[in-house]
Formats: structure tokens, sequence, C-alpha cells
């Protein structure tokens, strides 16, 4: 992979967390293994995704349940 390419990769990684968080969703598992390559190259983003629901019903079992 060529210095181009791989900036290429990166702004794109950069792109897919930042409009997931900008939608309240956190990648807990971000890892080679899951970035995938379509047909065109383009990175998608795969496995554990978690939503600001999960987030909050965490946060409230742990405030119940101590």
């Amino acid at each position: 992979m060529t210095e181009k390419e791989a900036r290429r990769v990166f702004k794109q990684i950069l792109a897919a967390v930042g409009y997931c968080h900008k939608c309240l969703v956190v990648h807990r598992d971000l890892k080679a293994e899951n970035l995938l390559l379509d047909a065109k190259m383009n990175i998608k983003l795969a496995g554990l995704i978690y939503g600001i629901i999960e987030i909050l019903n965490s946060i409230y079992c742990v405030m119940c349940f101590p």
C-alpha cells in the first residue's frame, strides 16, 4: 500500500468513526479485523457497535444494582 492509499484509508476510518460519534454510537472493538473493504476499496466498519441506549442502560444498571 502506498502512502497516498494509506492516507485515503486512514481518512475514511476517521470519517466513519466521527460519523458514528456524531450519531451517539460508539464502536467498542475497533481493530484491523473489523475494517472491511468494499469492491471499490472503501472502508466499512464491522464488529460490535453500541448506541447511546446501551451505554445508558449500563450506567442505569450500575447505579441501581451496586
